[in-house]
């Protein structure tokens, strides 16, 4: 694939792969290219030349059935922060046409430990209770495959190892995840892969441990 913005390419001929029913790290620095990757899966951007098939379907002719079935979690906080907790989970269920809406409400709660503040106001999370929020929300119809874009960027270390022990879950559930960051070390713990991508390549993937020693030296 590639992306152009005016003469910068965010994205120059990138070729990946996410193999069902493993986490992929994508890790490079600021600027890499991670951001505009998931921007081009999500059908949020187009590619200016290459072939993009998410899920089966080709992108972006059919973007609308491959984001039915992907959980997105931006990078960004952008919860609803006039409604509840549970009321966002269950805005994002209808939306995916969820047919037990309170069923999935409950265990998307479950699995990001928010169950005793379903009830509370956005506002009155704390940092760390919102990121959860925005995985739960992302998982709420049962994704087959989960978009993580930078999903620690900006949290103190005790909140990152939160979510570290939530991604940790939902990789013991077997979920399929698409990881971005530029932590090595979120890398090293949670990616059962991983593609070290600069200036919108990857030059490198393997196993985390074998990938980050031979780069590090």
């Amino acid at each position: 694939m590639v992306k152009t913005f005016g003469p910068i390419r965010a994205v120059d001929g990138l070729d990946l792969s996410v193999p069902a029913g493993i986490c992929l790290g994508l890790l490079g620095p600021n600027g890499a290219g991670k951001s505009t990757t998931m921007r081009l899966l999500t059908g949020q951007a187009i590619a200016d030349r290459g072939r993009l098939r998410v899920l089966g379907y080709e992108l972006p002719a059919r973007s609308k059935d491959a984001r039915a079935r992907m959980g997105v979690v931006p990078q960004l906080d952008n919860l609803d922060i006039d409604v509840t907790v549970e009321e966002n989970l269950a805005v994002f269920a209808r939306l995916y046409r969820v047919p037990d809406i309170a069923a999935a409400v409950d265990r998307a709660l479950a699995l990001a430990r928010l169950g005793d503040r379903r009830g509370d106001a956005v506002d009155e999370l704390s940092g760390g209770m919102r990121r959860r929020l925005l995985i739960a929300r992302g998982l709420v119809h049962r994704p087959r495959l989960v978009l993580l874009d930078e999903p620690t960027v900006g949290l103190d270390p005790q909140i990152r190892a939160e979510i570290w022990t939530l991604i940790e879950g939902l990789r013991a559930e077997g979920a399929t995840i698409l990881m971005s960051t530029h932590y090595i070390e979120e890398a090293e713990r949670l990616a059962d892969r991983v593609a070290l991508m600069a200036r919108g390549k990857v030059i490198a993937s393997g196993r985390p441990g074998e990938l980050i020693a031979e780069h590090a030296g």
